[in-house]
Parts: structure tokens; sequence; C-alpha cells
């Protein structure tokens, strides 16, 4: 089941309600900067995230990693990309 989706292009990110709903931030206000985005990230995933990004953008590497957030309505959970 799918139950949101980010589609990418290098122009547009589109984000639906359920991801507005899970990081908790306001979809009036549009997509939040990505480094209040990653801020809502514990530690250990923030370095996994910058990890992967490095490994994607020299290498093509995909990846499939698990990560922790608290959003901004105190909630925590844990993700998977």
């Amino acid at each position: 089941m799918v139950i949101g989706s980010i589609i990418t292009n290098r122009v547009n990110i589109i984000w639906s309600d359920y991801h507005y709903d899970i990081f908790g931030f306001d979809s009036k206000k549009g997509i939040p900067p990505r480094e209040k985005i990653i801020a809502l990230f514990d530690e250990e995933s923030q370095r996994k995230i910058v990890q992967v990004n490095l490994e994607l953008n020299s290498s093509g590497t995909p990846y499939d990693i698990e990560l922790k957030l608290t959003n901004k309505k105190r909630k925590k959970f844990g993700c998977e990309i």
C-alpha cells in the first residue's frame, strides 16, 4: 500500500499531505528547507543521510536505510528510505 510519495526530477519535489503529517509541518507554508527537515532526525540518522547522499552523488550507489526522527509535534518515528 502506498501512503505517500516524493517525486523528484532535479527540478520539482512534490510532497503528499502524508509527508506534512509525518514531519509535522504546515502544508500551507510549502515544503520546508532541507535543513529544517534534516534537523528532525537524530544524530546517527543525520550521519547516514550525509553518507548515502555522498555515495549516491559520487557513484550512483542506491541505498535503503533506516532512520529515526522526532517531528515538529514531538512524535517519534522510524522510517526507511
